[in-house]
């Protein structure tokens, strides 16, 4: 099942008042049949939480050295917290997105 922190969110209140909410993102996932001005925010110890809003994000991803910076640390501590378990995380660097281990 989806869960709050499979996906990112950016509570950033402009960028939520020119997306609808958009980018309560982990909300849409777990309630899909929710509308987008009803979408609520998870807090950050329970889904990952972008720096920046979604048009800043969108920028910084076209410089990938400015984008790994900001967000590589993130996403180490996201796997730390969600998923510690797993110790290699080569394949999924790679791009090979194999089934978490017990993952059906």
């Amino acid at each position: 099942p989806v869960r709050p922190h499979h996906s990112w969110n950016a509570s950033h209140t402009a960028s939520n008042w020119l997306l609808i909410n958009l980018q309560r993102h982990s909300d849409h996932h777990v309630r899909p049949d929710r509308r987008f001005p009803l979408l609520q925010t998870y807090a950050p110890e329970t889904a990952p939480q972008l720096p920046l809003g979604y048009p800043a994000m969108t920028l910084l991803a076209m410089i990938p050295p400015l984008w790994r910076r900001r967000m590589n640390p993130r996403v180490r501590a996201w796997r730390r917290r969600h998923y510690p378990h797993v110790s290699d995380w080569g394949s999924y660097n790679r791009a090979r997105n194999p089934l978490p281990g017990g993952a059906a």
